[in-house]
């Protein structure tokens, strides 16, 4: 009787060498692959960020020159005489340009180089003869010097912001109707003798009352539209840097005048300041929570700071209101 062979099993392993250097090799696989989707979602952040301050730039162009298309034409000879008595020829001569857009400067200290520097516009009026636009700049906001609209929609008078001590309720821009330039003739009071464009401005942020005419007759407007910064794409808080426009041009014979103006959009995240040589966004920004100074959940404030610089030309088309 033959008995079956006997077989002998052997086992064999990695060894610990080998184990070691597989894992490392998985780990840096691992940190790559993080780094490569980091580097992705960094890249569509910013991209997004830019897509935002863009896509309401375009918006914004569309809005003013719209209002201005659709505006009579600026009798400036006829402005300067109601309101210019004192400095008529002047006032015709530069074209009635204070009735028709006034801005205030002030200074802004750059966080990340702590210098002070002045000519940022803390907010601004702008009077088409159709639409008046009123707005604070991300600069104005910050150092509590804003602009207030007054006005009675009908049912009630109410001045916006109506809670000024918080910086999210002071708007940024809105738009009223305003056919008789009344919102910019209260803040002249003689042509060449205006205190930082703005009456009173030293004692007080200035508020522009629409509930009344210059001659003292009541006056009703619709309540004024808000909500030309916010984005669709996303919910990235979108700040008016500068809003300027340049004097202007007008026909003699048709009167029909031509507007071109600038202004700069960006984001209040990311701690831009236009003034700032070299980038105008600070890399090493932290973005905090107003009210409890905790950091936010933003990932790095960098990738969410867009900003651009926009140009517009519109001419009136001479219509009635």
């Amino acid at each position: 009787m033959k008995h079956p062979l006997t077989i002998k099993s052997t086992k064999s392993g990695f060894t610990i060498i080998e184990v070691s250097l597989a894992m490392s090799f998985i780990a840096v696989l691992l940190i790559v692959i993080a780094l490569t989707i980091t580097g992705i979602m960094t890249t569509f952040q910013k991209g997004m960020t830019l897509q935002s301050v863009n896509n309401v730039g375009r918006n914004l162009i569309t809005e003013f020159t719209t209002a201005i298309n659709a505006a009579p034409s600026i009798d400036a000879t006829s402005l300067c005489n109601v309101y210019a008595k004192n400095n008529t020829a002047d006032c015709i001569r530069d074209g009635a340009f204070k009735y028709i857009f006034q801005e205030r400067l002030g200074t802004t200290t750059d966080s990340a180089t702590n210098e002070t520097k002045d000519g940022v516009q803390y907010f601004g009026l702008l009077c088409t003869g159709r639409y008046t636009y009123a707005w604070n700049t991300y600069y104005g906001i910050k150092a509590g010097q804003y602009i207030s609209v007054k006005y009675n929609n009908g049912s009630s008078v109410t001045t916006i912001p109506q809670t000024p001590d918080d910086e999210k309720t002071i708007f940024r821009l809105v738009r009223f109707e305003d056919s008789t330039y009344n919102a910019c003739t209260q803040n002249v009071d003689s042509y060449y003798n205006i205190e930082n464009e703005f009456k009173n401005y030293t004692y007080a942020n200035p508020t522009i009352d629409m509930t009344e005419r210059e001659n003292g007759v009541s006056l009703q407007i619709a309540t004024p539209q808000e909500g030309f910064l916010e984005s669709s794409e996303s919910d990235i808080n979108l700040d008016l840097y500068e809003l300027v426009i340049f004097p202007i041009s007008q026909d003699t014979v048709t009167l029909r005048s031509f507007f071109s103006g600038t202004f700069i959009l960006a984001t209040n995240n990311g701690d831009v300041n236009i003034v700032r040589t070299g980038d105008y966004c600070d890399p090493h920004s932290t973005n905090t929570d107003g009210a409890t100074g905790s950091p936010l959940n933003l990932g790095s404030g960098f990738n969410y700071c867009g900003i651009n610089k926009f140009n517009f030309a519109a001419r009136t088309a001479g219509s009635s209101v």
